[in-house]
């Protein structure tokens, strides 16, 4: 049965996939070894038996690989995904175009077919709610008092309350409260705005939104 957990962990698992694909096009290797593990076993065609890498040395693979192309583009898709609790594995259709340098008249790119068989580990460490001790570095407050400029705008801010387990899995400081000024604009008690009507409703589309998502 599909449930909510498995759509967000393959959607995960597919932005996994194109962020290999687009930080090897920007020549981004920090982030491109970034998506690894501590260890990878890395197995190609062509080669006999796999390798194990370490996250900079896959850092450093990729850029030996890639850095004399002028330019690439990392194409994939048919991402299937199976995935078993924490682990998951993964196979994606990958179509990979390369320029290089040429002289005149002679062909300056080629296109490797293939694809990304990929297994993937779930590491806590690395999620919000196990990412260890949050250190704050500067705290403002202030008081708005009724009767002050700022007063209206901020105490009608909608407030958002995400349902448990859901907005803290992603992150530390779940969003609480938003506001925005819209100067030149105002918006009246009965929920109208005096110029800019198309900004209200998308702001109200906005809300419409998360309450859907949290409830």
């Amino acid at each position: 049965m599909t449930t909510l957990q498995l759509l967000l962990d393959r959607a995960a698992i597919e932005d996994v996939v194109a962020r290999l694909a687009h930080t090897q096009d920007d020549k981004d290797f920090a982030g491109f070894g970034a998506l690894f593990a501590e260890q990878v076993r890395l197995q190609m065609s062509g080669q006999d038996g796999a390798r194990v890498l370490s996250r900079d040395e896959m850092a450093e693979l990729g850029r030996s690989v890639l850095g004399g192309f002028t330019s690439t583009q990392h194409l994939t898709s048919n991402v299937l995904c199976d995935v078993d609790g924490d682990t998951a594995r993964c196979r994606a259709s990958v179509q990979a175009y390369h320029h290089v340098p040429t002289d005149p008249g002679v062909a300056d790119w080629c296109i490797q077919r293939n694809r990304w068989e990929l297994e993937l580990r779930r590491d806590a460490a690395r999620s919000a709610p196990d990412a260890g001790a949050v250190t704050i570095d500067n705290v403002e407050v202030r008081i708005v008092r009724a009767g002050t400029t700022d007063y209206e705008w901020i105490a009608r801010a909608p407030l958002v309350r995400a349902r448990p387990g859901t907005v803290e899995r992603f992150s530390d400081f779940p969003l609480v409260m938003y506001a925005e000024r819209n100067t030149g604009n105002v918006v009246r008690p009965d929920g109208q705005c005096s110029d800019d009507s198309d900004k209200l409703a998308e702001l109200r589309g906005i809300v419409r939104h998360v309450r859907r998502l949290y409830g």
